[in-house]
This record gives structure tokens, sequence and C-alpha cells, in this order.
């Protein structure tokens, strides 16, 4: 049984309504507009609070909203609203489109998931749509306690994890943000399938619950910058990557808008000619192009590289010592333009590199 905690109404599934009220419109609409003929139905499956009915009607098409809550269809406006569990549905009619959201595809029960899957082929029309919102069981491999995200000033962590039966796995989240400050806590989640054996971000042996408390949940309330959480990698206080201890890379110096990493590439990372290949050099300068955005944003927000352009002046050797430095040259609200060069020990110029980057603001490091 789900249950959540917060001010305001709590769904039957322990939704706290006020704060799907806070989150911003995502791209779901913008695919299921894309799969509907222009001025078209769709049925919306579990629609909560209208994040994504009210762009659909922005586009043209007709909506008739689902969701069990009548507190959160109280916020939707300008569709046709039914209070009503979605596997138990039957309208009457049929649609262009046939939307099952919120990943409910997901829930370990396979009878629910047929009745689901059921109410969703009583309804759609003949050549029409089911758009399905689904992951993957390896996506859960990405699970873990201690991640979350922020967007438009509303976060949401994964407070604890646990696997509560063979590839299925239940989480705690907690909520927070939002115009009034609201903070919610969802103790348990519904459970998901994910791959037998397998606990979600990390490999080998796995305990059976995982717990975060430390400093990074709601680190963007306390305070902490980009550069904050730079400099606590650099300090140790916070665990780099992995991939920047098998590279040879270690973070020496933050300041915002600019990074410096001290690199000495070992044996395993050369090519056969006997120097390091060219894709790690290329690595180390996505690696500090990316620092150096992320130290110039207000809070800890992880970004994603849309372009990369390297050039290779001079051979990178094993067991030599270089600094790779990135450095902000153009900060937008949603495109970072960067610097990154490898230098040797005389400051001779190996490989530079200029990068355009993006914040991914539903992901913050954990």
């Amino acid at each position: 049984m789900n249950s959540g905690t917060g001010p305001g109404t709590i769904t039957p599934d322990g939704s706290p309504v006020e704060f799907y009220t806070l989150l911003p419109p995502g791209e779901e609409a913008r695919v299921i507009a894309a799969a509907t003929p222009p001025n078209g139905t769709v049925l919306e499956l579990g629609s909560g609070v209208g994040r994504v009915t009210h762009p659909l009607l922005e586009a043209g098409l007709e909506v008739v909203a689902v969701d069990e809550s009548a507190e959160m269809l109280a916020h939707v406006r300008g569709a046709r609203t039914v209070c009503a569990r979605a596997q138990e549905l039957d309208l009457g009619e049929r649609f262009d489109s046939v939307v099952l959201a919120s990943y409910l595809v997901n829930l370990p029960d396979a009878e629910l998931r047929h009745e689901l899957l059921a109410s969703c082929a009583r309804h759609v029309a003949e050549g029409g749509s089911v758009l399905v919102q689904w992951q993957p069981p390896e996506a859960h491999d990405q699970w873990e306690a201690g991640r979350g995200g922020e967007r438009d000033g509303v976060g949401i962590m994964m407070t604890e994890l646990e696997e509560v039966s063979p590839g299925t796995f239940a989480a705690h989240h907690a909520l927070h943000g939002g115009r009034a400050g609201l903070d919610a806590v969802l103790p348990v989640a519904p459970p998901h399938r994910g791959r037998p054996g397998r606990r979600p971000g990390a490999r080998g042996a796995r305990p059976r619950r995982l717990s975060h408390r430390g400093p990074h949940v709601g680190a963007g309330r306390t305070g902490m910058t980009g550069a904050d959480f730079l400099r606590a990698i650099a300090d140790g206080s916070v665990e780099s990557s992995p991939h920047l201890t098998h590279l040879g890379l270690r973070l020496v110096l933050v300041e915002p808008g600019r990074v410096e990493l001290v690199w000495r590439p070992g044996p395993e990372l050369t090519n056969r000619s006997g120097v390091v290949h060219g894709g790690y050099i290329a690595t180390a300068l996505d690696d500090a192009c990316g620092m150096a955005s992320g130290s110039a944003a207000e809070r800890p927000t992880l970004h994603l590289t849309m372009n990369l352009n390297v050039d290779y002046l001079r051979p990178v050797r094993a067991g030599e010592v270089y600094t790779v430095a990135g450095t902000v040259t153009h900060r937008g609200r949603t495109r970072i333009l960067t610097l990154a060069t490898v230098t040797d020990a005389d400051g001779r110029l190996c490989a530079q590199a200029t990068s355009s980057l993006t914040p991914n603001r539903l992901t913050t490091p954990g």
C-alpha cells in the first residue's frame, strides 16, 4: 500500500496534490500530439492535475482526463474529466489516442498490468494509437539512494531503495520546493520491476536496503552552488565519478566558470603506437568542459554535452603529468559554451576542445 505525508491532500496512491500542481510540463505532450491526428481525441489515463492535459488542449486536441483522485482532477481546466480507476474504466467510446502515463505499466502486479492494457484496448479507435510510458528493466539499474533532481525550484530525491523481492524494487522519495516551500514525503513508492539479481546503482553483491541521509539531500535548498559541489569533490568530502579514477584525472582547482585537473594517464590508456588513445584525451577534455559548466551553476546541476570539437596537437604519453583546464566562454540559460585544453609540464598545448552544453534540470549530482 502506498502512502505519503505533507501539506494538503494526499491521494490514494500517496501523491501530494499540491506538489504535482507545481511540476512544469515535460515533453510528453509533444510526443502524444505527434501521434494524434490534428483536432483528434485523446483519452489520458492517470492525468493527475493536468500537467500533460493542458498542453494537449493548447495543441488543439480534445482530451478526456481520467484519474482516481477527484482532488487531482479539480485542477484540470478545459477538458472533460472522469474520476475512476483506469483499469475499471469503460466509457463505451473510442479515441484516436489512448495514453497510459506515469509508468503504471511497470507495476509488479501482472494482473493489474493486463487490466490497464485491456482498458487501453477497449478505448482505442481502429487505426488509433496507444501510448504507454514505460521503463525497460535496465533503466532501474541507475537507481540509488541519494539521486534526485530539481527543475524550476521543484525537487525530488530518492532517500531509500529496497528490493522487496527478486527484481522488484520499492523506493522512498522526499519532495521539496515550490511557491509555498512545500516539503512532502512519499514513504513508499510503487514497487517497480527491474532485473532479478541486479541492485540498481551498483554492481556485484547487494544489500537489501540502501539509504541516503547525506549532505546532498536538498543541496539546492542549503545554498550549495555548483562550484561548492565541485570543491567538495576536489577535497574528497564527496566521492568523484569512478571513471575519473580510471583515467587518472584529479580535480585540483575550482572557480566559478573555471576548473583545473591534474592528469597522469596510465599505460592501460595507450594505443598500439604507445601513446594515449585520442578517445581518452577527448573524454578528459569533455570532463573539463562539463565541470567548468557546472562550476558556473547556481546549484549542483549535471550538464549534457551537445557538441564537442577536438584538435590534437601533440601526443599524450602514459606516466607523464598534464594539466587539463576547462573555462566557460559563454553562459546562457539553456546553452553554455566552453573551452578545454591539455598542456604538458612545460606548458605546451597538446590538445584542445570547444564544447556546447545544456543543463540537465531534472538531475542533480548524487
